[in-house]
């Protein structure tokens, strides 16, 4: 998902004249010593404060960010901010992901997935993924800790098998949705041979505001 963003940054004339080294500035930002303590000014409560901001922290926000098509289109400008010393537009954005996320069921809803998906396989599984993305094994600590509290005896989802269904269905992707990408989608058109798959260009693992559009589809 960051390499389609990185490319079409690149390819695109006014992105690419206002983000020339954004590759880079990126790699840089990453390649700072962590913890950083920055100061973040509190755009509700109009104080300011200091936070201790940790690679992993950092990579996570990007990664939640990069699920919004909406949001990963200010990614190039909160990159380059952030490499330059001003943290503040990033930790914005980091704070409205962690309260919207505070004020709804998506945490629980995802562990209930992972946690009895994922998590048992996880744990018989020597994981090393420092070198395969730039998220490195954060991800993966982050669905161990909280997978030990949620799923503590490992239990695992009973496989389901799945036969064809002939009823017409339109399956929608996303195609920068590095969550569930678009080949999960295609395996899924075997079992539903009446079926057709829509790849959403921009699309993310949420739409934002294309969601009329797709309702219209």
């Amino acid at each position: 998902s960051l390499d389609i963003l990185l490319r079409h940054c690149k390819n695109d004339p006014i992105c690419n004249a206002n983000f020339p080294s954004l590759s880079q500035n990126f790699n840089e930002l990453l390649s700072r010593k962590y913890p950083i303590t920055v100061k973040f000014h509190h755009s509700i409560s109009e104080g300011e404060s200091h936070v201790e901001l940790s690679k992993a922290k950092l990579v996570l926000a990007i990664r939640s960010i990069l699920t919004s098509p909406t949001l990963t289109q200010s990614l190039p400008y909160l990159i380059t901010q952030a490499n330059e010393g001003n943290f503040q537009p990033l930790l914005d954005i980091i704070y409205k992901i962690n309260k919207s996320y505070a004020d709804g069921l998506y945490d629980a809803m995802m562990l209930c997935v992972i946690c009895f998906e994922d998590y048992p396989r996880l744990s018989d599984t020597r994981i090393n993924s420092n070198q395969e993305t730039f998220i490195e094994d954060a991800w993966m600590n982050r669905v161990k800790n909280a997978c030990q509290l949620w799923n503590p005896e490992q239990l695992e989802a009973k496989k389901i098998k799945i036969k064809k269904r002939k009823v017409p269905t339109l399956l929608m992707s996303g195609h920068r949705d590095a969550a569930t990408p678009p080949h999960y989608g295609k395996k899924i058109l075997h079992f539903l041979p009446k079926s057709k798959h829509l790849i959403i260009e921009n699309g993310g693992h949420s739409f934002d505001r294309m969601l009329n559009c797709l309702e219209n589809i």
